[in-house]
């Protein structure tokens, strides 16, 4: 592949990160299925691009290939539509016990989407979908979570007490809520059904660490506002029967 055509990459490479399309070199290498260090090589100018992964710049990204390969000055095709920053992994993560997989999480097969007009239009986002009963009712088998990944160095800064965050070893996928530090590198994990136990984590074990920034759900029948109606007519009925028997003492 001709120098140029290398150039013109690079441009889109650095449009697509000065964008926060994608959050740096690394991901973008992710994305197009390739090393890092041969993506870093192309953008020092010490290699050419190959055909394949211009091929898959254009789909992935919407590129112009009469700017790649052209005159156009036109860099993308419609850049605002079409750009799917949101990777999908098709294995779960599951809100129950851990799960020995078959697979790592490198080796599954992984889909990428967008939605236009969210906040999650721009940016580097994973989405998981929920397996298991461990996080009802707040979420349910079935629900889609869209998450952020943290910096692998700043987990003691970044983890709030009551978040919930999906938690990547090499043999799990968990979703989960950060309760507390029992010890210096040790994390507690807790579950919204209390019918499962605590989970605690060793610091090295983990490998990613996603925070989850939204709940794509089916769940249309509310399952979680018809608890919290149930219990608030508890309560109710409580303080009625405790009036009850004050009037009855008087």
């Amino acid at each position: 592949m001709s120098q140029n055509i290398t150039k013109k990459f690079i441009k889109c490479h650095n449009y697509l990160i000065e964008n926060s399309i994608v959050h740096n070199s690394s991901t973008l290498a992710k994305k197009l299925d390739i090393h890092r260090q041969f993506l870093s090589k192309v953008i020092n100018e010490k290699g050419n691009v190959t055909l394949d992964i211009v091929d898959k710049m254009i789909q992935l990204f919407n590129v112009n290939p009469y700017f790649l390969f052209g005159n156009d000055r036109r860099m993308f095709l419609n850049p605002e539509a079409n750009l799917s920053n949101i990777e999908y992994l098709t294995t779960q993560a599951y809100a129950g016990e851990t799960i020995q997989f078959q697979e790592t999480v490198e080796a599954s097969n992984v889909l990428y989407f967008s939605l236009p007009g969210t906040k999650f239009e721009q940016g580097d986002y994973r989405a998981f979908s929920i397996a298991g009963d461990s996080m009802e009712p707040n979420f349910v088998k079935g629900d889609l979570v869209i998450c952020s990944l943290l910096s692998t160095t700043y987990y003691d800064r970044q983890l709030k007490i009551g978040g919930v965050y999906v938690f990547v070893t090499k043999n799990s996928i968990l979703l989960k809520r950060f309760d507390s530090w029992p010890l210096r590198h040790q994390l507690l994990l807790k579950s919204d059904n209390n019918a499962y136990q605590d989970i605690i984590f060793k610091k090295e074990d983990l490998q990613e660490i996603w925070k989850v920034e939204a709940r794509l759900t089916e769940d249309l029948d509310l399952k979680f506002h018809n608890q919290e109606i149930s219990n608030l007519k508890k309560i109710v009925e409580i303080i009625n029967k405790s009036e009850a028997t004050k009037s009855l003492e008087n």
